[in-house]
């Protein structure tokens, strides 16, 4: 499981963390995660499902900060400085 401490923003003034877990790997073609947005008391906020794949896929390697970034990125969230 992915744990990213996250900035709150304009839609989602409470949030507090990202977490993902992956649901479904295609080796070399895509990795789909069950997203969960958290406050910070970890009440879910909102669920979502993502799927990276392509470019963003082929750039990840075993680089899991890569695949926190490609995550965030979607989400157009930023990590909290703190982290």
């Amino acid at each position: 499981m992915i744990d990213i401490q996250v900035l709150p923003n304009i839609f989602y003034p409470k949030l507090a963390r990202v977490c993902a877990k992956d649901s479904d790997l295609v080796p070399d073609i895509s990795i789909t995660f069950e997203i969960e947005l958290l406050n910070d008391q970890n009440i879910m906020l909102d669920k979502r499902t993502m799927t990276i794949e392509g470019t963003q896929y082929e750039g990840w390697g075993d680089d899991d900060t890569y695949i926190e970034d490609a995550i965030l990125t979607n989400l157009a969230l930023t990590r909290s400085p703190t982290e």
